[in-house]
């Protein structure tokens, strides 16, 4: 009898064939403060039962969605463990034992790139281990004192940008510099896929798109949808846009 995994190994391996990598997402919104109750403090062992899972399963790497936000205050709620340390020693541990070649990718919420929020806790992971990090993509979602504002909380002015934009993230208004072809945008497909933050394609192309792509030119990262799994009528008419968008001359002045 074929192994239940058979049908998803039969997909990543049709996916690797056409150039795709194809990552494994560990935490997610949906995993909070208890979840994290047998894991933290064990960032070495839970490292190890990644990587086995990425090398038995034939994955490219890990995408890391950590977002218990009271795990990075500077002044944590009693009992609640140390989220920047977790961090540093989870990609650490991951990056030293998963398979040579493999991508690690974080996926942090835009308030976590602000100083005055809670002293920017992806700050400090990205000053430590940001040489082991493929990429990052920002979710410009879900905090709309932090994404409402397309011009100046995701794109961000080029004078004086706030920190948390892809343009103060890219030139260290945060007291970081971190380069913007390892950071990408990351944005809710569709209109149920988040609280707020979803934009029609044509915006996306326009005021995201193309402004950053004009000001960063080939440096430019790129987008993250989230998410495909969601498959409405829709969801090749978002993917096709996006493409034509990061592609040609569609952006030219």
């Amino acid at each position: 009898m074929p192994d239940k995994l058979t049908p998803a190994l039969d997909v990543i391996a049709s996916l690797q064939a056409e150039g795709k990598k194809i990552l494994i997402s560990f935490g997610g919104g949906d995993m909070q403060l208890p979840d994290y109750i047998g894991v933290a403090n064990r960032e070495a062992e839970l490292a190890e039962a990644i990587a086995l899972f990425v090398d038995e399963h034939g994955f490219d790497g890990v995408d890391i969605d950590f977002e218990v936000s009271q795990a990075l205050y500077l002044k944590r709620p009693p009992g609640v463990f140390d989220g920047r340390e977790f961090l540093i020693d989870l990609t650490t541990a991951l990056r030293a034992k998963l398979p040579q070649g493999s991508l690690i990718t974080h996926v942090p919420q835009a308030p976590y790139l602000d100083p005055a929020w809670q002293g920017g806790p992806y700050l400090d992971v990205l000053r430590e281990v940001g040489d082991m990090i493929d990429w990052i993509t920002v979710q410009y979602f879900n905090n709309p004192k932090f994404d409402a504002s397309v011009a100046l909380d995701i794109v961000g002015r080029e004078t004086d940008p706030r920190s948390w934009s892809y343009t103060g993230i890219a030139t260290g208004a945060g007291d970081l510099v971190w380069p913007p072809g390892k950071l990408l945008v990351g944005l809710p497909v569709y209109r149920d896929d988040a609280a707020n933050g979803h934009l029609p394609p044509r915006v996306v192309a326009r005021d995201i798109v193309c402004p950053l792509r004009n000001q960063f030119d080939a440096s430019f990262g790129g987008l993250t949808g989230w998410q495909f799994s969601t498959l409405t009528r829709d969801h090749r008419f978002w993917n096709n846009k996006m493409a034509g968008a990061l592609s040609g001359n569609s952006c030219e002045e």
